[in-house]
């Protein structure tokens, strides 16, 4: 039985940017009040506290929600807090964190059975090697080609929880656009993807891109 891969490390950076953003934008709201109390801008002010300080402790305290952020919560941020939308709440500008996203997940997934040391063709093992690779081939993972789009650009797309994928229709294959996660639960939402089911949805985004 293959060992499923859990991503603890890249998890664990995607919650420490959320984090910090928050923490970010909750420190500008406090300076331009003269009383700040977080209960204003949530009532689980538990919840509110553990998620601004996950980016400096690692760590989600008993009792709070286990993976991190709330769609109730990310929510009322956006009502509060001056962020854009959900997608900002969760995950930010990626530009900004994508090359440590992309050491990361491709050291992590060579756990996996499925990998074969290869990534593009390059032979990929240690962090020094995969920083080389990301440098020198930044132009083309960063930005879109004529007919090709960028990793940057299938990952942004990953994070409005959609990717294309070639569907067969009858005889036809067409592309179509697919739900990265579509299991419906509360903390799920349709156009942004939440850190609901987090490991499952970077199964679907290493298939996807790597």
């Amino acid at each position: 039985m293959v060992k499923r891969l859990l991503y603890s490390k890249t998890i664990q950076l995607i919650y420490s940017q959320a984090s910090k953003c928050i923490d970010d934008k909750y420190i500008e709201w406090a300076e331009r009040r003269q009383r700040p109390a977080k209960i204003t801008i949530y009532s689980d002010t538990k919840l509110l506290t553990n998620v601004l300080s996950y980016h400096k402790t690692k760590k989600i305290k008993n009792g709070n929600y286990s993976k991190l952020i709330t769609l109730d919560l990310a929510k009322s941020l956006v009502e509060n807090l001056g962020f854009n939308n959900l997608n900002e709440v969760f995950w930010g500008d990626p530009r900004e964190y994508f090359k440590n996203f992309f050491v990361t997940l491709l050291l992590e997934i060579q756990e996996s059975a499925d990998y074969i040391g290869y990534f593009w063709n390059i032979p990929l093992s240690t962090q020094e090697e995969i920083e080389t690779f990301y440098e020198k081939y930044e132009n083309r993972i960063l930005n879109d080609g004529k007919k090709t789009n960028s990793l940057l650009s299938t990952f942004i797309g990953f994070t409005y929880n959609g990717y294309e994928s070639i569907e067969q229709s009858g005889d036809i294959f067409q592309w179509q656009d697919v739900k990265v996660d579509n299991s419906y639960l509360k903390n799920v939402s349709s156009k942004t993807l939440t850190f609901e089911n987090l490991p499952s949805s970077l199964d679907v985004f290493v298939k996807k891109a790597y």
